[in-house]
């Protein structure tokens, strides 16, 4: 992962009817992406966190969800790394009954992340505009004052005889 580039988490739950092939058949794959499975009770209704100060985590779906049938649940967020690093991420499934709930599966997940030159660069730029643009006019001053001295200095020599 880059800093400045967005991920996207997903997370499953089923019941205990549906295989875990069928669980995990249409997660992202590919370089890059892992499918980790953990076991953990399953009730009617259940809550999905994922937590970290190391990401900025958007939730594209609700955390609290209906868990049954034949389809699996599916929570996703996205998720931007504040810095490089080796950052962490907490998924935690909760389970709810009569209003308790409990953590019962946690995924603790580090993620090696790498400076992205461009991003790095427009974020220094950002900062810095103020610095950088007044740095630039102080520069672009001191050349047109150097030029029209040196152009004062060559015209009176090419009008004498």
């Amino acid at each position: 992962m880059k800093t400045g580039n967005t991920a996207r988490v997903f997370a499953r739950i089923a019941s205990d009817r549906i295989s875990v092939q069928r669980l995990e058949s249409g997660m992202p794959a590919g370089q890059g992406t892992t499918t980790e499975t953990e076991a953990t009770p399953v009730s009617a209704k259940m809550k999905m966190t994922l937590k970290s100060a190391d990401f900025e985590i958007t939730p594209l779906s609700s955390e609290e969800q209906i868990v049954g049938g034949d389809l699996p649940t599916e929570w996703e967020w996205d998720v931007v790394p504040k810095h490089a690093g080796t950052l962490s991420l907490h998924l935690a499934a909760i389970v709810e009954l009569k209003n308790l709930s409990r953590d019962y599966a946690t995924v603790d997940k580090n993620i090696a992340v790498q400076v992205d030159l461009v991003d790095a660069v427009s974020k220094f730029a950002a900062a810095n505009a103020v610095w950088i643009l007044g740095s630039f006019g102080a520069g672009a001053t001191g050349l047109w004052a150097w030029w029209k001295r040196r152009k004062k200095a060559k015209a009176p020599a090419a009008q004498t005889p």
